[in-house]
């Protein structure tokens, strides 16, 4: 039998100051950053970061993870070694990674069942920046897509959220969303639908139509998702002014004994998907907004 892993990729940036360092003084901030043991407490989960190994091609390898203590497991965490040691009872989470010095990607595997994409990005982000002198910025990779391709690539629009805000200067051809501001006399609004069961969202409604208006003129985002036809996953869709992206992630097929992706197998896609180009652009640009809650 076979499973199915994702994988995840994110940009690895220092902001301020340190934004244009070269490679030589990022591998050296980046292993100063990089503490093996270190850990963080998030939402009630206390997230510890491994020691990273050297691998071939510029590439380190290493874990990030949390134990849930309430729960019986073969999970823990080993002081010494500083890595995590499973068995069969694993309770709690390991993400395995790859970061690309040369290229300041991270690539890593993770199941929507246990975590999202934005908690692993931003517990290493967090891991990072704990006690470091620097600032470090860990930012989803999306890829460029038309709402329209996506809608046509999965089986049916299964959930919508939208951030709407006051324009500048009419509300031209938008009245639904312009009653809805005004009446409340608010700033800005938050919306959120679940499709009905067996059903979609209605893309052809006037709600619907006039909320994408409003977020292509700037006054707002929308993230929508729904099940890929070709691969039955979840997908994920962003629109904002700027345009329409979908996360970058890979589906890796594995035989079913098979834990977690070895570095070089993580290496592997990631030099795939770098050498794919395909419209490439970093999620914070969309502004997309992190859920980082524990029953992610």
């Amino acid at each position: 039998m076979a499973k199915t892993f994702r994988v995840g990729h994110a940009q690895i940036n220092l902001k301020g100051l340190w934004g244009a360092v070269g490679d030589d003084q990022f591998r050296a901030t980046l292993e100063e950053s990089w503490v093996a043991g270190q850990e963080v407490s998030r939402y009630g989960r206390t997230w510890r970061m491994s020691r990273h190994v050297e691998m071939d091609q510029g590439f380190w390898s290493g874990h990030i993870g949390y134990v849930e203590s309430d729960a019986f497991s073969t999970l823990a965490w080993n002081e010494e070694t500083k890595e995590f040691d499973r068995g069969e009872a694993s309770g709690g989470v390991v993400i395995p990674f790859v970061v690309n010095l040369p290229q300041r990607i991270m690539s890593f595997q993770y199941t929507t069942r246990d975590v999202k994409l934005h908690t692993v990005t931003g517990n290493f982000q967090a891991l990072l920046n704990k006690g470091s002198t620097y600032d470090w910025e860990v930012a989803p990779l999306s890829l460029k897509r038309t709402f329209e391709d996506w809608h046509s690539s999965v089986v049916s629009i299964a959930t919508l959220s939208a951030q709407l805000r006051q324009p500048n200067p009419s509300w031209e051809d938008r009245e639904k969303i312009a009653d809805l501001l005004d009446s409340l006399e608010a700033q800005y609004v938050r919306l959120a639908a679940q499709a009905r069961e067996g059903a979609s969202i209605d893309r052809e409604s006037d709600w619907f139509t006039q909320m994408m208006d409003h977020v292509r003129r700037g006054y707002g985002q929308a993230v929508m998702t729904g099940t890929s036809r070709e691969s039955g996953v979840l997908s994920k869709f962003t629109q904002t002014a700027d345009g329409g992206a979908v996360e970058a992630t890979e589906s890796v097929r594995v035989e079913d004994d098979v834990v977690e992706l070895s570095g070089d197998e993580l290496a592997k896609t990631q030099r795939t998907f770098v050498e794919r180009g395909d419209g490439v652009v970093v999620q914070s640009e969309f502004e997309e907004e992190t859920d980082d809650q524990p029953d992610c």
